[in-house]
C-alpha cells in the first residue's frame, strides 16, 4: 500500500473573484504538483477542489496524510462536520444550508477508498510545500484563462456578486484597499467578469489588473466564504 504526503491550498483573488488551487504530492521521495485556475470562484471553493484533485491523483487504498491551512476543510472531516451534514440533509447546525455541496459530494466517495488523515497547517508560517502551494495556487488564479467554475456561477441567481457602499466618494489619496471597499463585482450577460467602481454618481470600470492589486493588499485577510 503506497503512502502518500500531499499539502494543498485554494485561493480567490477578491473572494469572489479569479481563483486558483495549488496541491503538492510526495511519494517515494518524488514531488509532483497539481494545479488549475477559474475566472470566478471562492476560497473554500478552491481549498476543497484542491483535495479533491489531489486524492483524485493517487490510486485508491493509498495510505494519505492531507494538510491544508484551510480550517473548514481539516474542521469539516476531524470534527465530523461532513456526515453530520450529509445526515441532516445538507444543512449546518443554524439550519443553513452547506455551501460547496457539489464537491463535498465529490470528496465522500474518495474518503472512503483512500485511508486519509487530515492535518491543519498554518498558512504563511514558512512551511515549505504549503509556502510552494500558496505560490501556485496564486499563479493559477492570476491565470486562469476562461475556465469556468460551472456550478458556482450557475448557482449565482443574482448576477450582482457583492457591493459595498458604492456611492461613497472616494479621493485620489485614497489606497487600493480603501477602493476595494467600494467595487461591485458583477457577472455581464455573457458572463464575463467585469469589476465596476461607482464614484460620485459615475460608474467606472476597471480591467483584470485592478482586481490583482486589490488582491496584493488584501490576500492575508482571513475569508471564510
Amino acid at each position: 500500500m503506497q503512502d502518500y504526503i500531499i499539502y494543498t491550498d485554494g485561493c480567490s483573488l477578491g473572494n469572489p473573484g479569479p481563483g486558483g488551487y495549488g496541491a503538492v504530492i510526495i511519494a517515494d521521495g518524488k514531488f509532483t504538483e497539481l494545479s488549475g485556475g477559474f475566472r470566478l470562484t471562492t476560497n473554500n471553493r478552491m481549498e476543497i477542489l484542491a483535495a479533491v484533485t489531489a486524492l483524485k491523483s493517487v490510486p485508491a487504498n493509498s495510505n494519505v496524510v492531507l494538510n491544508s491551512d484551510s480550517k473548514l476543510l481539516t474542521d469539516a472531516i476531524n470534527q465530523r462536520w461532513l456526515p453530520s451534514w450529509e445526515k441532516k440533509g445538507w444543512k449546518k447546525a443554524d439550519n443553513k444550508p452547506v455551501l460547496n455541496k457539489d464537491l463535498w459530494l465529490e470528496l465522500i466517495p474518495l474518503l472512503k477508498t483512500r485511508k486519509v488523515k487530515f492535518v491543519w497547517v498554518k498558512g504563511h508560517a514558512g512551511i515549505e510545500h504549503n509556502e510552494r502551494c500558496d505560490i501556485i495556487c496564486k499563479s493559477a488564479a492570476e491565470n486562469p484563462g476562461n475556465n469556468i467554475d460551472q456550478f458556482y456561477e450557475d448557482s449565482k441567481e443574482d448576477n450582482n456578486l457583492f457591493t459595498t457602499a458604492p456611492n461613497q466618494p472616494i479621493s485620489k489619496n485614497q489606497t487600493t484597499k480603501d477602493i476595494s471597499s467600494r467595487v461591485s463585482l458583477t457577472l455581464s450577460k455573457d458572463k464575463e467578469l467585469l469589476i465596476r467602481l461607482q464614484q460620485n454618481g459615475q460608474t467606472i470600470e476597471f480591467g483584470k489588473e485592478t482586481l490583482l492589486e486589490i488582491y496584493k493588499i488584501t490576500k492575508d485577510f482571513d475569508y471564510e466564504n
